[in-house]
């Protein structure tokens, strides 16, 4: 199929069914196969060579000093660029990328910081951005970028001295249901038997979007995910540090919400390196074992990519593998029979990671009502050659 040429099918309405809004523009169907074409002539979506021009072009931007950075209101000339840099897209070409300035913008109640951060398309959104092409509705374009730069608000920690972290005493009950869990009992026989001849390989085990664990908010289930997550992490590289022939892997996570105290609590208390985005995806490896639970990044996708030349990473422990993510090929946004999955999953598979479970060491496990941390949950471990 030809990557420039291919039709375009879209799906019709005249009004949107749950706001009873007209569209103004015809509503886009995912088309993977161009996609794919440009996967087997160029290689991987996420291949390396893509992410070391994106990071040498965001190593690039001069930073400059936050304290020097001067307080804005919230205009339209907020929103300057201060450089351009050339990205290139998943068929190598270069593409420029205006990059918005960071800042500090002083509002009635907050402080608030505009800082620049990653973005990562996965198989299905670069599908869904190459069959759209409305210059009427620019609701569903997107780049064919797979790494990408954009920017992200949030309120400055220093402003807000009297913020709540979660106790000890709960963080310690937490910890004993982790270790009195089910999953946890079926992790360490996996790890003691089936995958025992594959752990020698890991020298790193690196977790991203876990969350945040020491978080105070309305929902304190999150947290107890998110902590129980990390000790998972824990749990992983202690079995591996006494197993004969092996030696204690070092854990790395990345988060980009993690507060100043969850970072000290991580590298203080559970021995984890706290990594920016996107420094652990840089530290990918065929020796890395990654954990990831429901992220908002297709981090599954990015750490096959990554290491397609060794094989993948060592292992995952991740949502359940269930497809080759192709399933919403052609399929439109509202004539999908399982829209969530197809269109608005964060973390969707692909045909590589797929491929990557049929030739894995793997333990399934459904712990939504066991410990509830980890929901429908599979552990692959890359089988040798």
């Amino acid at each position: 199929m030809s990557l420039r040429s291919s039709s375009v099918r879209y799906v019709t309405d005249t009004c949107n069914q749950h706001t009873k809004e007209p569209y103004h523009a015809m509503e886009p169907v995912i088309q993977l196969q161009p996609i794919l074409a440009a996967q087997a002539k160029h290689g991987p979506i996420f291949r390396r060579e893509l992410f070391d021009v994106a990071y040498a072009a965001y190593k690039s931007i001069d930073e400059g000093d936050a304290n020097e950075i001067a307080h804005r209101k919230l205009d339209s000339s907020s929103f300057f660029t201060d450089q351009e840099v050339l990205l290139h897209d998943l068929w190598g070409n270069e593409h420029p990328k205006s990059i918005l300035r960071e800042g500090i913008e002083t509002r009635e109640d907050d402080v608030i910081r505009h800082k620049r951060n990653w973005l990562y398309n996965s198989l299905q959104r670069l599908g869904r951005a190459y069959g759209h092409n409305s210059a009427k509705d620019k609701r569903y374009t997107l780049s064919l970028l797979p790494f990408d730069f954009g920017t992200r608000s949030f309120p400055i920690e220093e402003h807000n001295p009297s913020v709540e972290t979660v106790p000890q005493e709960t963080l310690n009950q937490w910890a004993a249901q982790w270790e009195t869990s089910e999953l946890r009992s079926r992790l360490s026989s996996f790890f003691q038997g089936e995958a025992r001849r594959q752990l020698q390989h890991i020298d790193q085990i690196i977790c991203f979007g876990l969350g945040r664990p020491l978080e105070v908010s309305p929902w304190p289930a999150a947290a107890c995910r998110a902590y129980q997550q990390h000790l998972a992490a824990c749990t992983i590289r202690d079995l591996i540090a006494h197993t004969p022939g092996c030696t204690a892997p070092t854990v790395f996570a990345q988060d980009p919400e993690y507060s100043a105290a969850e970072k000290t609590y991580l590298s203080e208390q559970l021995n984890i390196n706290v990594l920016d985005d996107p420094e652990g995806f840089k530290a990918l490896t065929g020796n890395t074992f990654v954990i990831t639970v429901s992220p908002n990044v297709a981090v599954r996708q990015i750490s096959v990519d990554m290491t397609h030349e060794d094989g993948g990473p060592a292992g995952f422990l991740c949502q359940e593998i269930i497809s080759d993510g192709l399933e919403c090929d052609g399929v439109g946004l509202r004539d999908a029979k399982d829209w969530k999955s197809c269109l608005y999953s964060t973390c969707p598979p692909s045909p590589a990671l797929w491929e990557y479970k049929q030739k894995s060491i793997r333990m399934e496990y459904d712990d939504t009502d066991g410990l509830g941390a980890f929901g429908k949950m599979g552990v692959y471990m890359k089988s040798p050659d």
